[in-house]
C-alpha cells in the first residue's frame, strides 16, 4: 500500500495509467458501517483487477473550520485499519485553506484526471468542494449512476453515537460497533498522562486496557481524561493499547 499524506495541490501527478476504484470519506474510528464500504471496494477491486484507492483527510473540514478535535482514533491507526483491506493507494489530504476553497469541479477533476476513478464509492451524506456544494448526486451527474456506489448511512452505527458510547463508559457496547476493541493512545501534557485517543471525554471511573502483548492493566481515568496507574509513562506511551471494559 502506497501512502500519501499531502496538500491536494502536490498530489496532482500520482502516474496513475489504469482505471480505478475509489473510496472516499472521514472513516473516523472505522465502524462496521465502514468497514462494509472497504469489503466492497475491496471485492469489486479484484474481481474487476482494478486500483484500489482510499482517499481519506487529516481532520474533517468542519472541525477545521471551527477548530475543533473531535477524532475518536489517530491517523496512524486508521492507517493501520485500512491497510487490512489491501487499498493499493491510501490517500490522506490535508485540510487547509486551499482545500477548503476547492470547487466541486476542481474535485471532480482531480477524481478523473488524476485517480482515474472509475468507480466511485461513497456514504450518501458524502459532501465536498467548497461550501459542502457537491454531493452524491453531483458525482451521478458529472460521472453516471453506475459508476457511483452510496451506501446509505447507518443511524444506529456512527461515529457520534460511539463518541456518546465513551461519555456514558460503554466499553463493551462501542466493541459491538467497532467488531473490536476501541484503540486508546496516551500523551504527556503538561506533566500528566492524559488521554490522546479517541479526544472523547471518558466517564470517571476505572477501566481494563491490554497491549499489543495481550497483557492487561487497569487504569483510572479522572477529570480532563487524566491517567492514574502503574505502568510507567514509557509504557504507555510506547505500547500499543485497547481498552476492553469499564469496571
Amino acid at each position: 500500500m502506497k501512502i500519501f499524506q499531502e496538500t491536494i495541490q502536490n498530489l496532482q501527478d500520482l502516474n496513475q495509467t489504469q482505471n480505478s476504484i475509489v473510496v472516499i470519506g472521514y472513516f473516523d474510528g472505522l465502524h462496521k458501517y465502514h468497514q462494509q464500504i472497504l469489503n466492497k471496494a475491496k471485492q469489486l477491486a479484484m474481481k474487476q483487477k482494478k486500483p484500489f484507492i482510499f482517499v481519506t483527510f487529516d481532520q474533517k473540514i468542519g472541525n477545521f473550520l471551527k477548530n475543533e478535535k473531535h477524532d475518536l482514533i489517530s491517523q496512524t491507526t486508521k492507517i493501520k485499519l485500512v491497510n487490512q483491506y489491501n487499498p493499493d493507494m491510501y490517500i490522506e489530504l490535508k485540510v487547509d485553506d486551499y482545500l477548503v476553497n476547492y470547487s466541486k469541479e476542481q474535485f471532480i477533476r482531480w477524481l478523473k484526471n488524476i485517480l482515474l476513478a472509475d468507480t466511485l464509492i461513497v456514504g450518501q451524506d458524502f459532501k465536498f468542494g467548497a461550501r459542502a456544494m457537491g454531493n452524491v448526486d453531483t458525482l451521478i451527474e458529472y460521472f453516471s449512476a453506475k459508476q457511483i456506489i452510496v451506501f446509505k448511512r447507518n443511524n444506529i452505527i456512527s461515529s457520534q453515537e460511539i463518541r456518546e458510547l465513551v461519555n456514558q463508559g460503554e466499553i463493551q457496547k462501542i466493541s459491538k460497533q467497532l467488531k473490536r476493541c476501541l484503540e486508546i493512545e496516551f500523551e504527556n501534557k503538561d506533566n500528566e498522562i492524559r488521554i490522546k485517543y479517541p479526544q472523547s471525554k471518558f466517564m470517571n471511573g476505572t477501566y481494563q486496557i491490554s497491549n499489543q502483548d495481550n497483557e492487561k492493566y487497569e487504569i483510572t481515568i479522572n477529570e480532563n481524561n487524566k491517567i492514574n496507574c502503574d505502568l510507567s509513562q514509557e509504557q504507555l506511551l510506547n505500547d500499543h493499547w485497547q481498552i476492553l471494559l469499564k469496571k
